[in-house]
């Protein structure tokens, strides 16, 4: 039972992991596009140095 136990917490925070690693990655690649004088496009998630972009609260980036 403790080898279940273990097994699906080590699941869990593997899983979560994930989810946290993906979200500081996108967050990482919008902080260094603006900090390079670019605007970050949140529709198609990526930077772009021609055209502004406004901010989009509600974007696909993150998933």
């Amino acid at each position: 039972m403790k080898k279940i136990l273990l097994l699906l917490s080590l699941v869990v925070i593997i899983g979560l992991g994930g989810l946290l690693f993906n979200s500081v990655e996108t967050q990482s690649k919008i902080d260094i596009c603006l900090d390079n004088g670019g605007s970050f496009n949140y529709q198609a998630c990526i930077c772009d140095y021609e055209n502004t972009h406004p901010y989009e609260s509600d974007n696909q980036c993150d998933g």
